[in-house]
């Protein structure tokens, strides 16, 4: 498969593929022939994706993605700009936990689905770590505790502006004010990087 190819039976020659591509790597000459894309392309491409999802008649594909792999939008999901605001501000960090270990399939599916959160060049430059038992969790805890313990000693005006003390002191009185106790637990740790639809 070419680095871009045209269904040129679907393709209606409107020109969408070419507006939406943010680098300009698509050109058309005019209204009767079908899009190209310029030299070196599949190099500078950052794989968005956006010339995939923006045609209206599924004739655009190019290495990494088809138009099957994008995501259809289903307009009577989409937030109403009041309940996008109601989400927004009713949103909380969870600080308390049930015992109840969360599955790993859920787990992946959450990480699956934070990965298509934007990124430039879409690098997707986060990394995730899930910690499935309540034991890592609580070893995890206590080296960000260690860490912590060695900032009070090498660099006490940055300990003291983020309270580590406290922090260390919450720790040792049998709390665990780092993780609290979650069951299991995501920090930043690779997930494979994949091509999006966005």
């Amino acid at each position: 498969m070419t680095f871009l190819s045209i269904d040129q039976n679907k393709c209606k020659r409107d020109g969408i593929c070419t507006a939406v591509c943010p680098i300009g790597l698509i050109m058309q000459k005019d209204d009767a022939t079908l899009p190209t894309s310029i030299p070196f392309a599949s190099r500078a491409c950052i794989r968005c994706g956006h010339c995939v999802s923006a045609c209206p008649y599924g004739a655009l594909s190019n290495s990494f993605i088809t138009p099957e792999q994008c995501t259809p939008i289903r307009r009577e999901w989409l937030l109403s700009p009041e309940q996008t605001e109601h989400y927004l501000k009713i949103r909380r960090s969870i600080r308390a936990y049930t015992s109840d270990c969360v599955s790993r399939e859920t787990l992946t599916r959450l990480i699956e689905t934070a990965r298509y959160a934007p990124s430039g060049h879409n690098s997707q430059p986060v990394h995730w770590r899930i910690l499935y038992s309540p034991a890592e969790v609580e070893r995890s805890a206590s080296l960000v505790i260690d860490w912590m313990r060695a900032m009070m000693t090498e660099r006490p005006e940055f300990a003291n502006t983020l309270h580590l003390g406290k922090t260390i002191e919450k720790w040792e009185s049998g709390r665990d004010p780092v993780c609290r106790r979650a069951p299991s637990y995501r920090s930043d740790a690779r997930i494979e990087k994949k091509s999006l639809c966005t």
